[in-house]
């Protein structure tokens, strides 16, 4: 229990770092502790990290990678992670985070 505390702690602060300097960093860690912890861990869970992936401004770098994360540890999320990105004015963004959710898809149908 003591580690699990550790982790959503650290979990925490990871999330709270990349609120403030959304970096590719940043998003790196999140979407590999969205793989490895779940989304209970953070404030807000999957509500919280997907609005902090689909903000225009400041764009997060490596959001993609975050969403794809999200929707593979709750696919509720899929039809939204969608939806966001097609609505998406910047192409990179829409092409990124497609190819992610791809991967995505591809992964989990894999498992």
């Amino acid at each position: 229990a003591e580690s699990t505390f550790g982790a959503a702690a650290f979990a925490k602060a990871v999330f709270a770092e990349a609120l403030t300097t959304p970096t590719l960093a940043n998003s790196k860690r999140l979407a590999s502790m969205v793989e490895h912890l779940g989304l209970d861990v953070f404030d807000g869970g999957a509500d919280a990290m997907m609005q902090y992936c689909m903000q225009k401004s400041p764009p997060v770098p490596g959001a993609g990678m975050i969403v794809a994360a999200t929707v593979t540890r709750d696919a509720e999320r899929w039809d939204e992670a969608l939806k966001d990105a097609l609505e998406n004015d910047d192409a990179r963004v829409v092409a990124e985070t497609l190819t992610v959710l791809a991967k995505a898809a591809k992964s989990t149908n894999n498992s």
